[in-house]
């Protein structure tokens, strides 16, 4: 994993292109060396330079996943993201409701910093995660 320090983390994530890339799999792995919880997702891209592309997403040291997906929805848009950000999830920022200044205090003094959102083409739902960073590596697994 690289740097996953300030603009590094945001300008690599949301430098990608998210729309139309599939979302074929979420899991929750524990790591029991680390003593942490990483999400791991599948991710096929479908256009451009990495049209086909495959690969696994990783959000590491994570402290809070909020998750409102409709699976049926989700496989009927073709498991398709709309959009995909990452920003600070310092408790200094806050957005409606408070969500994220809330998530990041749940977390705790030594939480990680950054908020990842990804929206799936409606009626697909959303992902919220706060984590230390993430990890997009190419890969061969199959559907």
């Amino acid at each position: 994993m690289d740097d996953q320090t300030g603009r590094s983390v945001v300008e690599r994530f949301n430098s990608e292109s998210w729309h139309d890339a599939r979302l074929v799999s979420i899991a929750l792995r524990r790591n029991l060396e680390a003593i942490r919880d990483d999400i791991v997702c599948k991710i096929i891209f479908p256009r451009g330079r990495a049209a086909g592309r495959r690969a696994t997403l990783i959000f590491s040291d994570c402290a809070v996943i909020k998750a409102d997906i409709d699976l049926v929805g989700k496989r009927e848009c073709g498991d398709a993201i709309w959009v995909a950000t990452c920003e600070s999830a310092l408790p200094t920022k806050v957005t409606a409701g408070g969500a994220v200044q809330a998530m990041a205090e749940k977390a705790g003094t030594h939480a990680p910093k950054w908020r990842f959102h990804i929206t799936l083409i409606p009626p697909g739902g959303d992902l919220d995660i706060i984590a230390r960073g993430f990890e997009l590596t190419p890969d061969d697994w199959a559907d």
